[in-house]
């Protein structure tokens, strides 16, 4: 027996130093404590609520701009009210609210001032709405589309502009020329139509007076169509018979030539001759210049026609 008491001595001795010591008697574990500021912050706003319905639940302080401040459950009233019997009125009900530590109230007495002038204005504001009433005013038609209004009420009428007249030129084979100085309305265009398809069209615009248009492309033999306005018949210049010349335009180059020097104002023309046909090009300082020109070669032996080409400004 003696061994076993021993023994179980033993246990108990070595169980001891691993279990936890005994709390001793009379301490406590300590307890987190609550945020009180937080309590009283959600407190007062709790309070300033239950004040804000107690002045609106009483039915001489309702509708009235008060306002209510809650701080450590100590309350601050303020604002303007009508009367000053509202004043004191306003503290009953508030310390009604229990809670509340302190009760301030610093409202105060507002009431508009009696200005004549003011009182004159409102009676003819009121006078005024009584004799136009809003009921008499017309409805907005929601949906409703607004009509299209009349185009001859609020448009002046259109007046259609006159189109260029279109006149198709004779064909022929051979170079036409055309004095300028029979000149064509304004606004005529010249249609040509070239051999070959599919026939692009060439617009030429008038050229002032005193200039020449020559059509040097030979045409197509087509019918033209019929023209409101005349045509211009092809002119043939009159020459008179070749009196010199070897046949290939020697003779008719060098009379040229002699024509352009003797006027400074033919210095930038050029004139070819091909057989008997003389192509006037170059420029000139005006159209009355270039005609000039074409009129003083065409007096000269061994030329049966002239073609005038491009002649530019100068």
């Amino acid at each position: 027996m003696g061994v076993g008491v021993l023994g179980f001595g033993s246990i108990s001795w070595a169980l001891a130093d691993e279990l936890p010591l005994p709390t001793p008697v009379g301490a406590s574990t300590p307890v987190a404590q609550p945020d009180m500021s937080v309590m009283s912050a959600e407190a007062d706003t709790s309070l300033a609520l239950r004040a804000r319905a107690a002045l609106e639940a009483d039915p001489a302080l309702s509708g009235l701009n008060l306002l209510v401040s809650v701080v450590n459950r100590a309350v601050v009233v303020g604002g303007p009210v009508p009367d000053e019997d509202l004043i004191p009125r306003v503290e009953a009900v508030v310390r009604k609210v229990p809670g509340f530590s302190d009760v301030k109230v610093t409202c105060f007495v507002h009431a508009p001032t009696d200005d004549p002038l003011k009182r004159e204005i409102l009676a003819r504001m009121k006078a005024a709405n009584a004799a136009n009433p809003l009921a008499g005013l017309p409805t907005l038609a929601i949906g409703v589309p607004r009509p299209d209004p009349s185009p001859s009420a609020d448009l002046p009428p259109l007046t259609a502009l006159p189109r260029p007249t279109v006149v198709e030129a004779s064909p022929t084979a051979a170079a036409e020329v055309y004095a300028i100085g029979d000149r064509r309305p304004p606004g005529t265009v010249t249609v040509q139509r070239v051999a070959g398809g599919p026939f692009p069209l060439f617009l030429e615009e008038p050229v002032g007076p005193g200039g020449v248009r020559v059509t040097s492309l030979p045409m197509p033999a087509t019918s033209a169509a019929p023209s409101a306005e005349p045509t211009i018949p092809p002119t043939t210049v009159p020459t008179a018979p070749p009196a010199f010349g070897n046949g290939n335009g020697d003779g008719i180059e060098a009379a040229v030539s002699n024509v352009r020097s003797a006027d400074a104002r033919f210095a930038d023309l050029t004139v070819t001759v091909r057989g008997g046909t003389a192509v006037v090009a170059g420029r000139a300082r005006k159209d009355a210049d270039a005609w000039e020109f074409v009129q003083a070669v065409r007096k000269v032996p061994g030329i049966d026609r002239i073609v005038l080409g491009r002649v530019d400004a100068r």
